[in-house]
């Protein structure tokens, strides 16, 4: 009965929060399935009450939130009110044979992928990052920019460490440092027009990224994107990019999921 009360003790805020009924609901719909892991970590002599119920909230968000259909949109990618983005990215997945819906796209270049990065390396010590990602994933509502912004930043990310990871042979068997500096490279390349063969006698790694979305970026989009993954790790507006843990955990997760892709493929 007191580990019952336990839960229920967690779940009523979000059961009281009508921008989190549809994961109340989902979180309520699965206790039993997460019971026993929770169950260990309400048994534990040593941990205190407050870490129990942190760590408990933890197990029934990265349960739960997996439940939730959400999708990969043109949206995702809107870093600012620039219409040469819009255009990018619509030349660029049309040509990949993707599905144009009115303004908006949904892209289903590795977008189970992208999700599964995005929502594995979001921050969930607030309930605001939960609503914000059932919102802008699942529901198709728009949040305030500034809550959105990281989301986007982080499917970037996602998405151009898939390309490097299935183009350049060399990315799996290096790992995480080795990707970091291939991106960083490879945008670097975008800002100096020197990643197409198309317009480029000797293009960066003899062109391999010509038919890539690297080829369709623009200088100024490749210097925000390098801004907002934060590679300098700036402090200051931090919550609007990318910190070291983001990055650590996308490169991790993505390199898991691609590898393993990889190495079934051949």
């Amino acid at each position: 009965m007191a580990l019952t009360h336990f839960m229920k003790d967690i779940i009523s805020k979000w059961k009281r929060d009508s921008q989190l009924r549809k994961f109340f609901l989902k979180v309520n719909e699965r206790k039993k399935v997460f019971r026993k892991d929770i169950a260990k970590i309400y048994n534990h002599a040593r941990k205190s009450d407050k870490r129990k119920k942190k760590e408990s909230r933890n197990v029934m968000i990265r349960d739960a939130l997996p439940q939730i259909p959400s999708n990969i949109r043109r949206k995702h990618f809107i870093l600012e009110k620039n219409p040469v983005i819009h255009d990018i990215l619509d030349d660029f997945f049309k040509k990949q044979g993707e599905n144009i819906y009115k303004n908006n796209i949904l892209i289903n270049d590795h977008d189970v992928e992208i999700i599964k990065i995005v929502r594995d390396c979001m921050d969930i010590n607030k309930d605001e990052n939960i609503k914000t990602y059932i919102q802008f994933f699942s529901d198709n509502i728009n949040p305030p920019a500034e809550r959105t912004l990281r989301f986007r930043s982080m499917t970037w990310f996602a998405y151009l460490i898939i390309v490097i990871l299935k183009k350049d042979q060399n990315a799996c068997e290096e790992g995480a440092t080795y990707i970091k500096n291939k991106l960083m490279e490879i945008l670097q390349a975008v800002i100096d027009e020197n990643i197409d063969n198309r317009k480029n006698s000797d293009p960066l790694d003899q062109g391999l990224w010509s038919e890539t979305i690297f080829a369709h970026l623009e200088k100024g989009i490749a210097e925000r994107l390098l801004k907002q993954f934060n590679f300098k790790n700036i402090v200051e507006h931090g919550n609007l990019r990318l910190l070291s843990r983001h990055r650590k955990c996308m490169f991790k997760t993505a390199h898991t999921i691609i590898c393993k892709q990889n190495l079934n493929e051949e």
